[in-house]
């Protein structure tokens, strides 16, 4: 998987301003594993759809809700 891909995942969660992204692959990183699953800020994993839903719509909320269209350049 490229890292154009990550950003196009099918399991990637966007809610308004947050989003998640699925890593599938997993792998090594600083000497710990980290397995396949959505990637939570700070770079914690979980399979846990419901735990990084819920990440995702915290991540809007600091940041302002869904005031602004996402992805319209102006």
């Amino acid at each position: 998987m490229t890292d154009e891909t990550h950003f196009h995942h099918v399991k990637n969660i966007q809610v308004g301003r947050g989003r998640i992204l699925y890593d599938e692959t997993g792998g090594i990183k600083g000497g710990q594993w980290h397995p396949p699953g959505w990637v939570l800020p700070g770079g914690a994993r979980t399979g846990d759809f419901v735990e990084a839903y819920k990440a995702a719509e915290e991540i809007d909320r600091l940041s302002g809700g869904q005031a602004l269209p996402i992805g319209v350049a102006g």
